[in-house]
């Protein structure tokens, strides 16, 4: 959306007071311009012997609201705009104490909250009797709400996901005409766009005309990423209609209820999507699959993928043992069951497709056998690499987090 007025998040590293700001200038103020609605945020570098601290000045009016926060390897200030400076305007210091009855200011901001202004928003259209999703830059702190001048024409939904610096919201198509679209953010008019339902063709964007999907005998197509997709995600106006599929070769790909294309060989073929609108059937456009191998690494990573917990369970993959009930760890049987031959997701590999190999990065902590047993040596903390290495030349490799204590 080239056009979206866009304010970028100010994102600065301050580092350490002495090495940045050199005492003369530690006094001097910057003018900061922030718009309505929008957030600013600064990030410093944490040395470990100082403290940060923000104060905030001439705010009676509540123009800003300021949070600056520990996050352990960094302190971070977030500035975000509430209403629009007419009087005094609110100044941020950030300093530290080297000493009890001493303050040292690193930076002096004085802030400037200007109104929203107009933003310009794309224009929507969609087909009669269909819900479709349509996106906005937002780099706000809130949610866009919807006036339409004609509502008998359209609905928007007052929910929305976010995603990056998009927020996304259906629009369902009422009946075939226009209206204008006011777009508000906390009560105040951010700009407009013209919302319009008709009955335009449905086709196939322009990406998918061509599409390439991987494929593996030793995974099923259905969970691995780039294998498979789905035919609502690649339609451009869709109607209110029943799309089905003809497959030209379906050792190639094949389809679940017409809505699900997936790989289930290598080679290349053709998929037409057909369009039924009560007894009028039309061709809405013709595909091409080509299917590729995926190497044997590749679905040992897509497996991994499976874990959101980490392939060992614990989020980071990080396991506790200790020097008195568990001082070992079988790290294969895990890696064979969850990222060679996993009953979740298909995948099915012989002992002569691979060869594990493990290492430890502090054996004074914890040592590892050639076949993936860890045994804990004394108190600390270490790293097991594993790495996968397969007979088509892919190669996996991993780790694990070991720490050991004394119970």
């Amino acid at each position: 959306m080239k056009k979206f007025f866009i304010i970028l998040l100010s994102v600065v590293t301050l580092g350490s007071a002495a090495a940045v700001f050199p005492a003369s200038a530690q006094a001097e103020v910057k003018d900061v311009l922030i718009r309505q609605f929008t957030l600013k945020e600064y990030n410093l570098k944490k040395p470990k012997s100082l403290k940060y601290y923000a104060k905030v000045k001439y705010n009676e009016n509540k123009n800003i609201s300021v949070k600056f926060a520990d996050n352990g390897e960094s302190w971070n200030l977030r500035i975000k705009a509430l209403a629009e400076t007419t009087g005094k305007k609110p100044v941020v210091k950030i300093y530290y104490r080297p000493s009890k009855n001493k303050m040292t200011v690193v930076k002096s901001l004085r802030f400037s909250v200007k109104p929203l202004g107009t933003v310009g928003f794309k224009n929507v259209i969609m087909n009669e009797g269909v819900r479709t999703e349509f996106s906005v830059n937002n780099p706000f702190i809130s949610n866009y709400s919807f006036k339409l001048a004609d509502e008998s024409v359209a609905g928007i939904g007052k929910t929305a996901r976010a995603e990056g610096n998009k927020r996304f919201y259906f629009a369902r198509g009422k009946k075939q005409g226009s209206t204008e679209v006011e777009v508000y953010l906390r009560g105040v008019k951010a700009g407009s766009f013209k919302l319009t339902v008709g009955d335009f063709p449905t086709t196939i964007k322009p990406d998918f005309s061509e599409v390439t999907l991987k494929y593996s005998p030793k995974g099923s197509s259905t969970y691995m990423q780039n294998s498979h997709l789905e035919i609502t995600d690649i339609l451009n106006m869709p109607h209110k209609a029943d799309y089905w599929l003809v497959i030209d070769d379906e050792d190639v790909v094949s389809a679940v209820d017409d809505t699900f294309v997936y790989a289930t060989g290598a080679g290349v073929t053709t998929v037409t999507v057909y369009e039924t609108i009560g007894e009028n059937v039309k061709p809405v456009g013709v595909m091409s699959f080509k299917c590729v191998n995926a190497k044997m690494a590749y679905v040992a990573k897509q497996n991994k993928l499976f874990y959101e917990d980490g392939v060992f369970g614990n989020g980071d993959s990080t396991e506790y043992l200790d020097l008195k009930t568990k001082k070992t760890l079988k790290m294969k049987p895990v890696i064979i069951e969850r990222l060679l031959n996993n009953t979740y997701t298909g995948s099915s590999f012989k002992s002569s497709d691979y060869t594990l190999s493990f290492k430890s990065t502090n054996t004074k902590v914890a040592t590892v056998s050639s076949d993936g047993v860890v045994t804990s040596k004394k108190v600390g903390k270490a790293r097991i690499y594993y790495t996968i290495t397969f007979t088509d030349g892919s190669v996996f490799s991993s780790m694990c987090r070991i720490v050991v204590d004394k119970d």
